[in-house]
């Protein structure tokens, strides 16, 4: 089935699927066509894209008309088109997919080339859609001046939207286009996707770029045949052709940016599009610094979920509930150009303080070997270990301390008596060191007035003599001074002893 015979099938003021009203065609090409509908519903404008019936028998045709929906919806930038709805009617059985309604033209209508400032301006919006798409590893495949949608926005400036994902590419899903199906505009195609189309990546999209915008400033694209086998065979074979052989006056380093994009090796040209957005802008007006701060903003903010989802990651439990100590690959060595890793826990002796987080390393590695989940928790058992030499040394030092204070007196060394005994009693031991020295007196020491509890004057012995003993007279002195002295009542333990 032909497109006009799917205008015959869905004339205007159709009602599809119950909900859209078509009223007229905004656009066609061999494999559908794109009408104006009316949403019952919500009151508003929306462009419909109808898969042409007769495309339905090409192998993987539906599946890549649906896949352009799910692509295209997963892209948030102003700069690409918005999908707002996918389905199939039931009575007609067409598969459709509903987007917002652009009022405006494509830049493959223009014959006339566009002034610098104006193509670089639309192709820096078309790179910070695609950086996004880049982003989510859709790789559009199909760049072209006719997929870029001039229109006007809220402010009334000239804005593009990126088009058709059609034969688009996600890296988290098989291609759905075979190898020797080749798909996309052979004009505007890089060589790696002239020869496969699952070998592509981003930078493919990066050709597609520099032939675009060659193709906005010269009028046609670097190369051109009348059919597609020879336009492939110059492509991979023929250098591309300078800026300035078709436009004169045309600034030399905005020739060599394209030519980068032209290289045919893939790895020569520039890593991502975001760098040669920042490249081209310097060429462009107001519209490429916006679309560049969109671009800056958004690349930041992928950074910051890429880090938080990294920083999240723990590792997956067994199933028997402990963590598998395989994941960790502790088995393989480490390559001798390797940094050295990071340690999992501190060394002895370091304190770890209770705010202070180890590395996302240690806190993988001590749960995925059952130790404690919290890193600082796990860490606490060391910092005991390194204070028990400090606190040994605090028990030896009071220990000995304590036996300096109550060890026993050693013999024959007087001990210091307390200030309240010392002061109003003369120590008997005293008494009888003053009794046995000669040079002291024989007079009685005086006792005090109250010797109720005190000890009673001692008498001096006798002086020693050689004429006989008296035997009436009494024995002058005792045997033994101990004995002689009497034992105060009361006295110091210390002199008991003595």
């Amino acid at each position: 089935m032909t497109v006009s015979s799917l205008e015959t099938l869905l004339p205007a003021g159709s009602i599809l699927d119950e909900k859209y009203r078509t009223e007229r065609v905004l656009g066609q090409g061999g494999m559908g066509i794109v009408v104006l509908a009316h949403h019952l519903g919500l009151d508003e404008k929306v462009a419909i894209k109808l898969l042409n019936p007769g495309a339905l028998s090409s192998p993987g045709a539906e599946t890549r008309f649906l896949q352009e929906a799910r692509i295209a919806a997963k892209l948030r930038s102003p700069y690409a088109v918005r999908i707002l709805d996918v389905g199939r009617d039931r009575e007609r059985g067409l598969p459709y997919i509903v987007m917002e309604y652009l009022e405006g033209h494509n830049l493959g209508e223009p014959p006339a080339p566009m002034p610098i400032s104006e193509a670089v301006d639309s192709i820096v919006e078309t790179c910070a859609a695609l950086a996004e798409a880049h982003r989510l590893g859709i790789v559009h495949r199909d760049i072209k001046p006719q997929n870029l949608f001039c229109m006007q926005n809220d402010s009334g400036d000239a804005q593009i939207k990126l088009l058709d994902f059609g034969i688009s590419k996600s890296e988290n899903s098989l291609s759905q286009t075979s190898t020797s199906h080749v798909l996309g505009t052979p004009s505007y195609m890089s060589p790696e996707q002239l020869r496969t189309t699952k070998s592509v990546d981003a930078r493919s999209d990066i050709w597609s770029i520099g032939v675009t915008l060659h193709a906005l400033l010269a009028g046609s694209p670097p190369w051109m045949g009348e059919t597609s086998a020879v336009i492939a065979a110059k492509i991979l074979r023929d250098a591309p052709p300078t800026l300035r052989d078709s436009l004169t006056g045309a600034p030399e380093p905005l020739e060599r940016i394209i030519l980068r994009c032209l290289e045919k090796d893939p790895s020569a040209r520039y890593d991502d599009v975001g760098a040669l957005a920042e490249q081209l802008a310097q060429f462009g007006g107001p519209r490429s610094q916006r679309a560049i701060g969109i671009l800056r903003s958004r690349q930041s903010l992928a950074g910051d979920s890429r880090n938080a989802r990294n920083s999240a990651e723990v590792p997956k439990p067994s199933s028997a509930g402990a963590f598998a100590p395989t994941e960790l690959n502790l088995a393989t060595p480490l390559p001798a150009t390797a940094a050295p890793p990071v340690s999992t826990l501190p060394s002895a002796g370091t304190i770890v303080p209770a705010k202070t987080p180890l590395p996302d390393e240690a806190t993988r590695t001590a749960s995925a070997w059952g130790e404690a989940s919290n890193p600082v928790a796990a860490a606490e058992p060391l910092a005991l270990r390194a204070k028990w030499p400090v606190l040994a040394a605090v028990v030896a030092f009071a220990a000995i301390a304590l036996y300096v204070v109550l060890r026993p007196p050693t013999p024959g060394v007087e001990p210091k008596l307390a200030l309240a005994e010392a002061a109003p009693v003369v120590s008997p031991l005293s008494a009888v060191v003053l009794s046995a020295s000669p040079s002291v007196s024989a007079a009685p020491t005086a006792a005090p007035a109250d010797s109720g509890s005190r000890a009673k004057p001692v008498p001096s012995p006798a002086a020693p003599s050689k004429a006989a003993p008296d035997a009436s007279a009494p024995s002058a002195a005792p045997s033994s001074a101990p004995s002689a002295v009497p034992t105060a009542k009361g006295s110091d333990p210390w002199n008991e002893r003595l």
